[in-house]
């Protein structure tokens, strides 16, 4: 089963149980998705894997946007709302690489380049093996750490 046809199914399942958080949560998703077919003229066919896990992913860092807001202005209770978001969210998306896995990345592309380390020339080359795997600023944080 797709990715898309795994959100639909889990859709419909929180329509017939009733559940309104995930059912909201579940629609966004939908919609993002649906909006961004419409966009790319791809509406007749079913949208794959990777397609729909980009939708995913800027919709939890939109989410995660959110929190920071919601934290920063006292508002405890959309910051526990949205963090259920975020949960649910991230059960669509694959796990992320710890640090030590970013850690080992960062040393073999240090091993690959010549000795003038440039910090984008580095992270780019990170960027590209992790492939979506690490947020981006995870990656940078643990780039920073290392070249340090």
């Amino acid at each position: 089963m797709s990715l898309y046809q795994e959100i639909l199914s889990d859709l419909m399942a929180a329509m017939k149980a009733k559940e309104a958080e995930r059912l909201s949560v579940l629609r966004m998703l939908k919609t993002a998705i649906e909006n961004e077919r419409i966009a790319a003229m791809t509406r007749d066919t079913e949208p794959d894997d990777a397609f729909v896990m980009t939708i995913v992913k800027r919709y939890k860092k939109q989410q995660e946007d959110a929190l920071v807001d919601f934290e920063r202005g006292g508002r405890q209770d959309m910051v526990d709302s949205v963090q259920r978001e975020i949960a649910l969210v991230s059960a669509y998306l694959p796990a992320e690489m710890d640090d030590v896995a970013i850690d080992a990345l960062v040393q073999d592309v240090l091993k690959e380049m010549p000795e003038p380390r440039d910090f984008g020339r580095v992270m780019g080359a990170v960027m590209k093996k992790v492939a979506g795997q690490a947020d981006g600023g995870r990656v940078k944080a643990r780039v920073e750490a290392v070249l340090k």
